[in-house]
């Protein structure tokens, strides 16, 4: 038992009482994890971080919600993953949106091709820019 629990447990006169107090503790700490961890889940977004990091940090929520207890279906983390992304992906997202069925490797497949095909663009673009000035 952690020091953390045996504070919260001081109080109790009996084994009963004991663990009946723990498994209280811990519930309230499952409940509060889960809240915190689907707040984030809905608050995430690519922002500036590399698609790679982004795709990583939606799975970990996601598989941090399902040791909670609160597994999330691959649907919900397709959809909550697609709505994250900047309107420079509309146009990806939409398509990817109508996909029926899209598993989390293609779908992370799509994007991260996506990116460098974005990446690609603004750097011919930066380049033809500083070729005119």
């Amino acid at each position: 038992m952690t020091v953390e629990i045996a504070g919260q447990m001081t109080g109790c006169r009996t084994s009963s009482s004991l663990w009946k107090s723990i498994i209280e503790f811990v519930g309230a700490n499952t409940k509060s994890r889960i809240t915190f961890l689907e707040s984030e889940f809905q608050q995430l977004k690519k922002g500036s971080l590399k698609m790679r990091d982004y795709l990583a940090k939606m799975k970990s929520v996601s598989d941090n919600l399902t040791l909670a207890g609160c597994p999330l279906s691959l649907a919900d983390l397709v959809t909550q993953t697609l709505i994250g992304l900047d309107i420079e992906y509309t146009p990806i997202v939409v398509l990817l949106f109508e996909k029926d069925n899209l598993s989390w490797s293609d779908l992370q497949s799509k994007l991260l091709t996506y990116e460098s095909r974005l990446e690609q663009l603004h750097t011919t673009y930066h380049n033809s820019v500083s070729i005119f000035c």
